[in-house]
């Protein structure tokens, strides 16, 4: 079940909505109807809904700060904001890209029956999925050890399928986390982004090659850490070594 806060200072709209949302969409709920920002500051201490529908102008705190506050907070929350027409440029000027969708006043059935919807298939995603497991995992207090652990599953992970066609995106797909989210936490404990650990690892992978047969060439060893392009592969060991792999083959020679 979606559940949605729903925001309004005028009791009758709020009403409307508030019977309409479930009406429209029986995937919807709506867990709280609120007069102004401030009972819905207080209903985010119990409950961090899906969605928060909410009226721009209301006493207290605005719909604008209560989204800044969201946003402030990185709360998990799809944002609509209910405008009339003569303050739609001032919605969208304010909070640009934290809101999700805009719905005029008097809202329209058919254009809050299509919202829904849209948002339904949106809390549906891989990453808005991935977006409330990390917030409440944090939430929890497990935030701390279940990064650690997740830093090490994906070093140990990489080091198991080096030969693999490996990047940041497939990563995240592979742990059921956000590609940032993997790439904050991995940075945050290791001092590496994954993909900067990923060619460090690489290359120290070629490296024992070189030394266990200085005789492989660079398109041998291509296969054997995941990148298929020879020339790229010597750049990249030039770049980390400061040596040619002519040179490194030498070296290990002596």
């Amino acid at each position: 079940m979606i559940r949605v806060f729903v925001a309004e200072d005028e009791p009758l709209i709020l009403r409307d909505i508030s019977d309409l949302i479930p009406k429209l969409n029986k995937n919807f709920s709506v867990a709280k109807s609120c007069t102004n920002g401030k009972q819905v500051l207080q209903a985010l201490n119990d409950e961090i809904p899906d969605v928060l529908i909410t009226d721009i102008q209301m006493p207290l705190i605005t719909g604008l700060e209560l989204i800044e506050h969201i946003v402030a907070e990185k709360l998990p929350i799809i944002c609509v904001i209910l405008t009339s027409y003569k303050e739609f440029d001032y919605a969208q000027k304010a909070v640009g890209l934290s809101v999700y969708r805009y719905l005029l006043k008097p809202v329209d059935e058919g254009e809050l029956s299509a919202v829904l919807h849209e948002i339904e298939k949106e809390t549906a995603s891989t990453e808005y999925k991935n977006r409330r497991r990390e917030y409440f995992s944090l939430q929890k207090g497990e935030g701390e050890y279940a990064n650690k652990k997740l830093i090490y599953d994906i070093e140990k992970y990489i080091l198991e399928h080096l030969h693999e066609n490996i990047n940041q995106q497939s990563l995240a797909d592979n742990f059921k986390y956000t590609a940032a989210y993997i790439s904050r936490m991995f940075k945050k404990h290791t001092g590496l982004s994954p993909t900067q650990y990923l060619i460090r690892t690489r290359i120290d992978k070629m490296k024992v090659l070189l030394k266990q047969n200085p005789s492989l060439s660079v398109k041998t060893i291509t296969s054997l850490i995941g990148i298929d392009d020879p020339l790229y592969v010597s750049k990249l060991f030039k770049k980390e070594t400061g040596m040619s792999v002519s040179e490194y083959k030498n070296e290990c020679k002596t």
